[in-house]
Protein backbone atom coordinates (compact mmCIF):
# COMPACT_ATOMS: atom_id res chain seq x y z
CA UNK A 1 0.00 0.00 0.00
CA UNK A 2 1.91 3.43 -0.97
CA UNK A 3 0.50 5.29 1.80
CA UNK A 4 2.63 3.00 4.19
CA UNK A 5 5.78 4.10 2.19
CA UNK A 6 8.05 6.76 4.11
CA UNK A 7 8.45 9.42 1.47
CA UNK A 8 7.21 11.77 4.65
CA UNK A 9 7.77 9.80 7.85
CA UNK A 10 3.69 11.57 9.20
CA UNK A 11 2.56 9.39 6.49
CA UNK A 12 2.23 5.78 7.55
CA UNK A 13 1.46 6.81 10.83
CA UNK A 14 -1.20 8.65 9.69
CA UNK A 15 -2.59 5.93 7.27
CA UNK A 16 -2.53 3.78 10.08
CA UNK A 17 -4.36 5.78 12.31
CA UNK A 18 -6.98 6.21 10.21
CA UNK A 19 -7.02 2.68 8.98
CA UNK A 20 -7.30 1.61 12.99
CA UNK A 21 -10.18 4.07 13.48
CA UNK A 22 -12.00 3.17 10.22
CA UNK A 23 -11.71 -0.75 11.47
CA UNK A 24 -13.11 0.38 14.71
CA UNK A 25 -16.27 1.86 12.89
CA UNK A 26 -16.80 -1.13 10.45
CA UNK A 27 -14.67 -3.91 11.57
CA UNK A 28 -14.78 -5.77 7.93
CA UNK A 29 -12.87 -2.31 6.74
CA UNK A 30 -9.90 -3.63 6.39
CA UNK A 31 -8.46 -7.31 5.36
CA UNK A 32 -6.70 -8.83 8.09
CA UNK A 33 -2.87 -8.43 6.57
CA UNK A 34 -3.40 -4.76 6.23
CA UNK A 35 -4.56 -4.31 9.44
CA UNK A 36 -1.60 -5.84 10.61
CA UNK A 37 0.22 -3.34 8.97
CA UNK A 38 -1.09 -0.64 10.43
CA UNK A 39 -1.01 -1.93 14.27
CA UNK A 40 2.89 -2.32 13.15
CA UNK A 41 3.38 1.27 11.96
CA UNK A 42 1.35 2.42 15.20
CA UNK A 43 3.97 0.10 17.30
CA UNK A 44 6.92 1.12 15.82
CA UNK A 45 6.29 4.67 16.28
CA UNK A 46 5.10 4.28 19.82
CA UNK A 47 8.45 2.22 20.73
CA UNK A 48 10.40 5.47 19.65
CA UNK A 49 10.57 9.43 20.63
CA UNK A 50 8.19 11.73 19.39
CA UNK A 51 9.02 13.55 16.40
CA UNK A 52 9.95 17.41 16.58
CA UNK A 53 6.27 18.37 15.03
CA UNK A 54 4.08 16.40 17.31
CA UNK A 55 -0.11 16.18 16.78
CA UNK A 56 -2.53 18.54 17.14
CA UNK A 57 -5.09 15.72 18.25
CA UNK A 58 -4.62 14.47 21.78
CA UNK A 59 -2.94 18.04 22.63
CA UNK A 60 0.30 16.85 21.13
CA UNK A 61 0.70 13.97 23.21
CA UNK A 62 2.12 11.78 20.41
CA UNK A 63 2.45 8.73 22.64
CA UNK A 64 -0.91 9.12 23.93
CA UNK A 65 -2.31 9.38 20.59
CA UNK A 66 -0.96 6.42 19.58
CA UNK A 67 -2.70 4.38 22.73
CA UNK A 68 -5.50 5.58 22.29
CA UNK A 69 -6.00 4.79 18.55
CA UNK A 70 -4.67 0.94 19.50
CA UNK A 71 -6.90 0.62 22.61
CA UNK A 72 -10.20 1.74 19.83
CA UNK A 73 -9.50 -1.86 18.44
CA UNK A 74 -12.28 -4.07 17.83
CA UNK A 75 -11.73 -7.37 20.21
CA UNK A 76 -10.10 -9.67 18.26
CA UNK A 77 -7.47 -7.92 16.48
CA UNK A 78 -4.15 -7.79 16.13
Amino acid sequence: MPFFEPADPARPRAAATVLVRITNHQQDAAEPPLLHRAVAELTTAADNPAPTRVTDYNEGDFHGRIERTLRSLPAGAP
